[in-house]
């Protein structure tokens, strides 16, 4: 069976909930201590709940920071990993910015 990205990230967030014998509510309540270390405010965990079953259920619809807050909730972390690239130059010429517009153009036909 093939599974599209969206359906891998509900599934492995549902599996990981499941494996640390938490409910979702159980989960608000760690978000909600996460965002109470943050930003020093008191967070209600039943304000969290539906934002938090949207995200389970649906996570590529969901905001970026609340992955990450369950993520971190699940002992988790999130990690981007760029692929290699160079970055190659061939031929440059420099140009002084205090020159004229006509002194720019007979600079760049020299080069040619």
């Amino acid at each position: 069976m093939v599974y599209s990205c969206a359906e891998m990230q509900k599934i492995i967030l549902q599996q990981r909930l499941k494996a640390m014998g938490l409910n979702k509510f159980q989960l608000a309540k760690l978000i909600a201590g996460i965002r109470e270390r943050k930003d020093g405010k008191e967070y209600d965990p039943r304000s969290l709940s539906s934002a938090i079953r949207q995200a389970l259920e649906q996570p590529g619809r969901s905001r970026l920071e609340t992955i990450e807050e369950i993520v971190e909730a699940l002992d988790g972390e999130l990690v981007i990993r760029w692929k290699k690239y160079e970055r190659v130059v061939k031929g440059y010429q420099e140009i002084s910015l205090d020159s004229s517009a006509e002194e720019i153009a007979e600079q760049l036909l020299e080069e040619e």
